[in-house]
This record gives C-alpha cells, sequence and structure tokens, in this order.
C-alpha cells in the first residue's frame, strides 16, 4: 500500500509541476495527509491547494475555505 501511493504522489507531481489543477489538489491532498511521506506537509499541501483554486479547481476552493 505505501508503494501504491509514493507512485501516486510522483505521478501527481508530475501533472502538478504540470499545472494540471486535478493534480494539484490531488498532490495537496497527499501532502496533508502525509500518504506517501514520512509525515504531513501542510506548508506545501497548501501551496498546491492555492495553485489549484486559482485554476477554479472546486475541491482546492472549499478546503481552503474550510
Amino acid at each position: 500500500m505505501a508503494d501504491d501511493h509514493v507512485r501516486a504522489m510522483a505521478a501527481y507531481k508530475i501533472g502538478a509541476e504540470g499545472g494540471h489543477a486535478n493534480s494539484q489538489h490531488q498532490l495537496g491532498f497527499m501532502l496533508m495527509n502525509g500518504r506517501g511521506i514520512i509525515s504531513p506537509d501542510y506548508e506545501q499541501a497548501l501551496a498546491w491547494y492555492e495553485k489549484a483554486a486559482a485554476q477554479d479547481q472546486p475541491n482546492a476552493i472549499n478546503l481552503l475555505g474550510v
């Protein structure tokens, strides 16, 4: 299971760095929950959520509001 999270995180990072809003949201989610890494990284999660929200990604907008 951990290997799946690591692979998913790597794939989302490629998409996120390419400007894909859904990948940015998913990467933020994984960082916020510590999936694929040792512990959560809230600062990085926030940065990716903000990038996704700037592209009107609804889940990122919602999570920033929470």
